[in-house]
C-alpha cells in the first residue's frame, strides 16, 4: 500500500513526465504525437499523458487514421497493448475488433 507521501511523489512525477512528453512529442497545430503511428498516438492515450483539452480531438485523429487506411493494424508487438487499452478505455471496441478481423 502506497502511503501519502508515495502517492504524492508519484504524482509529482506523473506531472512532470506527462508535461515533458507533451512538450516533446505533441503538435499543438495537427494534434498530432510523434509521427502520428498508431503507437505514437495510442500510447499516451492510454497512459492518460494527454491534456484533457486535447483528448477528444487526439482520439478522433487517430480513428479518422486508421479508417482512412482502411483499418490496417499498424502498431507492432509493442504498441499493439496501448492501442487495445486506449480503445477500451475509450469506447472504442469496434474499431479494434474491425482493425483486427480486417488484417
Amino acid at each position: 500500500m502506497k502511503t501519502p507521501r508515495m502517492k504524492h511523489i508519484t504524482w509529482i512525477w506523473q506531472i512532470i513526465f506527462r508535461d515533458s512528453f507533451n512538450e516533446n512529442f505533441f503538435d499543438k497545430e495537427s494534434k498530432v504525437y510523434a509521427t502520428g503511428s498508431q503507437t505514437a498516438m495510442a500510447m499516451p492515450i492510454s497512459m492518460d499523458i494527454v491534456e484533457p483539452e486535447y483528448k477528444a480531438i487526439v482520439l478522433k485523429n487517430l480513428v479518422n487514421s486508421i479508417t482512412a487506411y482502411g483499418k490496417m493494424l499498424t502498431t507492432g508487438d509493442v504498441g499493439h497493448r496501448y492501442l487495445v487499452d486506449a480503445f477500451y478505455k475509450n469506447n472504442e471496441q469496434q474499431l479494434l475488433f474491425d482493425m483486427n478481423k480486417s488484417g
